[in-house]
């Protein structure tokens, strides 16, 4: 059983060291993505001004066309949003433990009890599967 929590743990462990990793370097692109987004602005605005002869048309045109974005991004996240999420933790998490269970489980329970929660537990697996679909 200790085998099981350690392998669990290193894993977790290893997975939480590798989101941080990407955190970081997916915030240090969003930030040099906001510098280059605020520069293209600056240079849009400089050529809106001349093109359009007046400082307030083109700060209207960039903020209508910035409103215009932002709509659309709110779309997408509601429709990332709406989408269910996969479940495929506990199937996995059952491949993982019936071996080590099956060691176990003969020692501390008897054969009829050792059925019925294995008839349980098939039953959960296949049942989410199936409400899936």
């Amino acid at each position: 059983m200790g085998a099981l929590i350690e392998y669990f743990t290193s894993y977790a462990r290893a997975n939480v060291g590798r989101q941080v990793n990407v955190a970081a370097l997916y915030g240090a692109a969003l930030v040099m993505a906001a510098l280059a987004l605020g520069f293209a602005l600056m240079a849009a605005r400089s050529w809106l001004e001349i093109a359009l002869r007046s400082a307030i048309e083109a700060d209207l045109v960039i903020s209508a066309v910035l409103v215009v974005i932002a709509f659309v991004v709110l779309l997408i996240a509601e429709t990332v949003r709406r989408r269910p999420v996969p479940s495929v933790a506990a199937p996995v998490g059952l491949a993982l433990a019936i071996p080590i269970a099956a060691r176990i489980a003969p020692k501390l329970l008897n054969a009829r009890l050792l059925g019925i929660v294995a008839v349980i537990a098939g039953g959960i697996v296949v049942g989410r599967e199936f409400g899936k679909k």
